[in-house]
């Protein structure tokens, strides 16, 4: 009888485990633990998400949805939409993984005018190769069941992937070359090469007549189509 019932307690714990594990954190923190940007429901209390890191927030008012920052908001301001920007530094370090596939380490959240979360666009400054990055492209075309268009900016020629599901808009888009930087670690400068990588998914039904406006407008949201394409 204590046999099972030491069975039951394992299969219990190990239950939970994995129960606590396929939720995220209801913070964005560097306590916080890894936040996994593929369980984002884009029904999180955004305010309450970014309350325990350094966040900066702008605000997109009036008729022409012009950004701002949300400390020079008025009164008479008629809100279109808030983006939060949180950038990762040596003393607000946060942790973003997709499925543990890939990692990013600066986060944009847009909201509606009611903070509702609308789309996320994340970044990282990807030091792995080619492989690595086909390898998540390939990861999300299984994940989304879905065929990526794929791309090529005519301006800088950054390579873009896009899966258009019945919910959702994902959009991938990579450097074409390695840029270099260097870091000074321990008095030493160690110099270092990545690409820059960001992710967006935008939540189809939540693209209203105001947010489509700043879309086009925002480095950070654009949704990339022909006209922004090599042909």
């Amino acid at each position: 009888m204590k046999i099972v019932k030491k069975v039951i307690n394992i299969g219990f714990t190990f239950l939970l485990i994995s129960c606590v594990k396929s939720q995220n954190s209801n913070y964005i923190c560097n306590d916080c633990g890894s936040f996994d940007l593929s369980k984002i429901s884009f029904n999180e209390d955004v305010d309450q998400l970014t309350s325990k890191t350094e966040v900066f927030k702008t605000v997109f008012v009036n008729e022409g949805c012009e950004e701002k920052r949300m400390e020079d908001i008025l009164k008479a301001d008629n809100v279109c939409a808030f983006k939060y920007n949180l950038y990762e530094t040596p003393k607000n370090k946060i942790h973003l993984s997709f499925s543990d596939k890939f990692k990013f380490n600066n986060l944009h959240l847009l909201a509606d005018s009611k903070k509702g979360l609308v789309a996320y666009s994340s970044s990282e400054d990807f030091n792995g190769g080619e492989k690595g990055f086909t390898s998540f492209v390939d990861f999300l075309t299984k994940k989304l069941n879905t065929k990526p268009q794929y791309n090529i900016l005519l301006m800088d020629e950054t390579i873009v992937y896009q899966w258009d599901t019945n919910s959702y808009i994902y959009q991938l888009t990579r450097a074409k070359n390695k840029q270099q930087k260097e870091a000074v670690i321990n008095g030493k400068t160690i110099a270092d090469s990545y690409y820059y990588v960001t992710l967006s998914v935008y939540q189809k039904d939540k693209l209203n007549a105001k947010i489509k406006s700043i879309i086009p407008r925002n480095e950070n949201f654009i949704i990339y189509n022909d006209k922004y394409f090599k042909k």
